[in-house]
């Protein structure tokens, strides 16, 4: 009470005048007086609750304007009652031999038995069996302390019930009592056993450890990870179960401990053989205080998901190497077109007996070869023209094989295994047989020098949904043709970039490296997929796994005849002008009235004005302003029936297929021979006229 009246807004705070604050003695005495009234009151209060407390008083007379009115005990006992009825948890008075004199109705509820037979029964009664002796030192200790535990009780059913207790010593007419309250664990220890269960069947391995590493606890999943018994890991340190033999990550892991922190990383480990990788996660878990207890350790095998991103990467690289590789081809073939056309051209031109006609030969034989190394990088960029049929693979086999017996090294076997007579599949013959050289040769190059084998087996194959060897890939029958030898095998850095084009470990000058990469592209091109298995100094193995078709084999083409000719009026479009004046040639040498322009809009208009001028039309695809094939829509637009032939070094969007279903008459990869060039321009023109 010293303080009273000095706070602002006590009896003697002083008042605020124009910012100042004074006092007059006659308001202090005033202040003074009210003060000692509240000390009269306060302290009568206080007498009066002590009378309550202690038991002497039954009743409180108190006088209101309404006149004067008695509370007894029992109606300020109301208010208490109702809350600790409210309480979720049980409560109650007993005495210290455990008789219960009070209890509320959640207590009742929780030993499924009455209110008014719990009330004046011993709680002795529900102990369960092995908790009487703890149950009995609580309430022996409850007489000058609050003990707390935890044991059992047995409800009226029979069943155990997990409880808290905490107990009070309570004093009532000096008669000792004592406060119970009793929570119910139940459903506490349903949620613990459903976390034990979902953590011993999680696919992921959960360690738990000691605060020094030492391993405590480990689920199911985590001795399958690491294949190391339980009673092997228990009581061993993580840190280096974890680490094996990286004496670096052991360290790293325990200065982690050290500091308190967590550590995530990978780890890649080997089983049967075969190395696996795993997220691993260690991180400390703490008490409410801050203080470590424990270290929490969590182990996911991501081998397929590491499997699966490494190939979705290794796509993603090949189809920017492809892209590159198809402009590089498209430049290529139209140099390509020039040099062909025209070294024909001058053949066509010299007499027999010329000693230059070897030279230009050359020419021509080295351009066409340049031909098929520009459709090398095409069929690598998935890009290229394809003539598809059914086509048996057994002949096909047994033809390359005989080639390949003849022209490589005795020095090593070579084996056919032809395991299924169902053979066919739905392939581009020459492609076909340069998956099969090409793999044959690569084969034979890890074996030079040494002795051993080349087996080529063909079988047959069904896959599922969900076992197929690429994604890209649909459910069904297919052939496996396998080219497996005994040579020097790779190692895995190689063996990653081995579809890669321009890539080799061959010496300079002994290779392109576009052989495994045009093999890849082929395989993809026609809906398979290819793996291979190697390893150093043991060989390799790879598997081609192609579709297989309905039986039915597409006849052969016979020998070819003379060149065909004509004299109608063609209008020849291309951007590039070495291009225009090598096919003007070619054309006026076939007999035809050739107007060659280099602008798509300056065709366009010349053709408007005068459409029926031009029997054919031939464009190229890729030019400026405009391309071929809106240029062609166009002219079509303009004269439903003009043929149209579509040229391209670079089949990018465009395909047969498509400029078919455009209504183009015909298409044509460049470089083209005058032959190929001849007949399809021929063959066009003749479509529409009588037979």
């Amino acid at each position: 009470m010293a303080d009273e009246g000095k706070g602002p807004h006590s009896p003697n705070a002083a008042f605020e005048d124009k910012g100042t604050f004074m006092k007059s003695k006659d308001q202090t005495k005033k202040e003074l007086a009210e003060v000692e009234k509240l000390r009269a009151r306060l302290e009568e209060a206080e007498e009066t609750l002590g009378a309550i407390r202690s038991g002497k008083v039954d009743a409180l007379v108190v006088s209101t304007p309404q006149g004067d009115q008695v509370f007894t005990l029992e109606g300020a006992e109301t208010p208490y009652r109702v809350l600790i009825e409210a309480l979720n948890e049980g409560a109650g008075t007993i005495l210290p031999d455990g008789t219960i004199l009070y209890c509320n109705g959640r207590m009742a509820s929780i030993l499924k038995t009455p209110l008014d037979r719990v009330i004046g029964s011993s709680m002795k009664d529900y102990i369960a069996r092995g908790d009487e002796e703890k149950f009995l030192a609580m309430l022996q200790e409850s007489g000058k302390d609050c003990p707390k535990g935890q044991i059992h009780l047995l409800d009226g059913e029979g069943s155990l019930v997990p409880v808290h207790l905490s107990f009070c010593p309570l004093q009532v007419e000096d008669a000792g009592a004592i406060c119970m309250v009793v929570t119910d664990l139940a459903e506490q220890e349903r949620d613990h056993l459903r976390l034990i269960s979902a953590i011993e069947q999680a696919t992921e391995g959960i360690v738990i450890t000691d605060p020094g590493g030492k391993i405590e606890y480990l689920n199911p999943a985590f001795e399958r990870i690491s294949e190391v018994g339980r009673s092997e890991l228990l009581e061993k340190r993580y840190c280096e179960t974890l680490a094996g033999s990286d004496e670096s990550l052991r360290e790293k892991l325990r200065d982690i401990v050290r500091r308190g922190e967590t550590w995530k990383g990978r780890v890649v480990r080997r089983k049967d053989g075969q190395a696996y990788e795993l997220d691993v996660t260690y991180s400390p878990i703490r008490d409410s205080g801050g203080k470590i207890v424990n270290y929490l350790g969590t182990e996911r095998d991501v081998t397929r998901e590491v499997g699966l991103q490494q190939r979705v990467q290794q796509m993603q690289k090949m189809e920017s190497i492809g892209t590159l590789t198809g402009g590089i081809a498209h430049d290529f073939n139209n140099l390509l077109a020039t040099i062909v056309i025209n070294s024909e051209m001058a053949l066509f031109d010299l007499p027999g007996e010329s000693g230059v006609r070897n030279h230009l030969e050359l020419i021509v034989k080295s351009g066409l070869r340049g031909r098929e190394l520009a459709k090398q990088l095409l069929l690598f960029s998935r890009k290229s023209e394809k003539k598809q049929e059914v086509l048996p693979l057994t002949p096909l086999i047994k033809e390359t094989f005989k080639l390949l017996r003849s022209s490589l090294p005795t020095t090593f076997q070579m084996k056919i295994h032809l395991e299924t007579e169902s053979d066919a599949v739905f392939a581009d013959p020459s492609q076909m047989q340069q998956v099969i050289m090409n793999l044959c040769t690569n084969a034979a190059y890890a074996m030079r020098g040494l002795t051993g084998s080349i087996d080529i087996s063909l079988q047959g194959i069904t896959f599922g949904a969900n076992d197929l060897p690429d994604p890209d890939m649909k459910p069904g029958e297919y052939l496996v043709l396998s080219v497996k030898d005994t040579g020097s095998g790779m190692d895995e850095e190689v063996r990653k970039r081995v579809f890669e084009p321009f890539f080799t470990t061959k010496p300079v000058g002994e290779g392109t490296g576009l052989g495994l990469s045009v093999v890849y592209g082929i395989v993809k091109e026609h809906g398979g997929n290819i793996t291979v298995y190697s390893e150093p100094g043991r060989g390799s193995i790879f598997k081609v796994y192609l579709p297989k078709a309905d039986t039915g084999v597409s006849a052969r083409p016979g020998t070819p005849g003379p060149i065909p000719k004509g004299n109608e009026r063609i209008l020849f479009v291309d951007d590039e002008e070495i291009i225009v004046k090598s096919v003007r040639n070619m054309l006026e040498y076939l007999g035809y009235k050739v107007t060659a322009l280099m602008d798509s809009k300056e065709a366009l208009r010349l053709f408007s004005e005068e459409p029926s001028q031009f029997d054919l039309v031939m464009t190229d695809q890729t030019m400026p302003f405009m391309t071929g094939e809106i240029l062609g829509r166009e002219l079509m637009r303009i004269r439903s029936d003009i043929p149209v032939i579509l040229c391209t070094g670079y089949a990018d969007l465009i395909s047969p297929e498509k400029a078919t279903a455009m209504g183009f008459r015909g298409f044509i990869m460049k470089p083209f021979t005058v032959r190929e060039g001849a007949e399809l321009v021929r063959r066009v023109l003749d479509q529409d006229r009588p037979k």
